[in-house]
């Protein structure tokens, strides 16, 4: 890079994306996904999962159904 006349040295680094799983599929997004909900068993009551989404959900009533399979 040249400044003023003058070659100057600039060293740049690589910087983490902000999205970090931008990159993958959405087949790949929901098998992360997935995979973590699965790894949610037994820890939390799925049924009181849902109830607790659709209570959040209340507001806007145009979002579908949640379903998930353990």
């Amino acid at each position: 890079m040249v400044v003023e006349g003058e070659s100057v040295v600039v060293e740049l680094h690589r910087v983490e994306p902000a999205r970090p799983y931008s990159n993958l599929s959405n087949e790949e997004k929901w098998e992360l996904s997935r995979g973590a909900i699965v790894g949610w068993k037994g820890l939390i009551d799925g049924d009181e999962l849902i109830r607790h989404i659709y209570a959040d959900r209340d507001a806007d009533r145009d979002i579908p159904p949640v379903e998930i399979d353990f």
